[in-house]
């Protein structure tokens, strides 16, 4: 679907009115327009009549569950183009039900405020407008880089990538993506971080081919195919 001249319509579910002012005032600020309800019950008759683009769906509602009429929608032809964007607090439960439902998006609700409108944008971009999607390798494995978050590298277990070099610090350094532009950040760390021979002083921003360091350990920056492996890291900002 490609971006349209007109605004998009958003329908908001969650039962909390606080997360759903505030995921209003976020979608209206950008110059679309909305419609709320606390549960689902007459939500279909709404996307239809209103011509909604995109549903932002908590999935943890009492009375109808979010999960359950995520499920209602996807098997109803009428609405196989609206997008569907998954939003809970329980990450495993997110990434299980956005698995059986084929969602769009999946969104952890601590990072949903930043992460809605560049998943929106990805969404409705045409696919020549659609960024490359890029990945960080490490000796024979690879890992595939957000839209939009961070992922943290370092010795401690804590960290999104976890190295074993003896010069690296527990925290030794985080990539920084949004809309698909990646950037390093030293935290500094006790040995520092190198990209292409130079130490990372700022942040930097990072390109196919680049070379970071952390000691002897070498993370290069690669275009990523689409049968690239992955697994979640940060925050989920798409299933794919």
């Amino acid at each position: 679907m490609s971006l349209r001249d007109r605004p998009l319509c958003v329908l908001v579910i969650d039962d909390s009115d606080i997360a759903r002012a505030k995921l209003i005032q976020i979608l209206e600020a950008a110059g679309h327009r909305t419609i709320e309800r606390e549960t689902p019950i007459g939500a279909s008759a709404t996307i239809v009549h209103e011509q909604v683009d995109a549903v932002v769906l908590d999935i943890n509602i009492p009375v109808m569950s979010g999960a359950s009429f995520a499920k209602l929608l996807r098997r109803n032809p009428r609405m196989n183009e609206v997008k569907l964007i998954l939003v809970s607090g329980d990450r495993r439960q997110l990434e299980s039900v956005a698995e059986e439902v084929k969602c769009d998006a999946a969104l952890e609700k601590v990072n949903v405020e930043q992460l809605l409108l560049p998943t929106i944008q990805r969404l409705f971009l045409r696919p020549s407008q659609v960024p490359q999607r890029l990945a960080i390798a490490v000796g024979g494995a690879r890992f595939l880089l957000p839209f939009t978050g961070t992922l943290t590298i370092g010795r401690a277990t804590v960290c999104d990538l976890v190295v074993g070099d003896e010069d690296a610090s527990r925290e030794h350094l985080r990539i920084e993506v949004e809309n698909g532009i990646p950037k390093v950040r030293d935290l500094g760390s006790r040995n520092g971080t190198r990209l292409n021979g130079d130490p990372v002083i700022e942040p930097c921003e990072l390109a196919v081919g680049d070379e970071i360091r952390i000691g002897e350990t070498a993370l290069r920056i690669l275009e990523s195919p689409p049968a690239a492996s992955t697994r979640p890291t940060g925050a989920l900002a798409g299933v794919e």
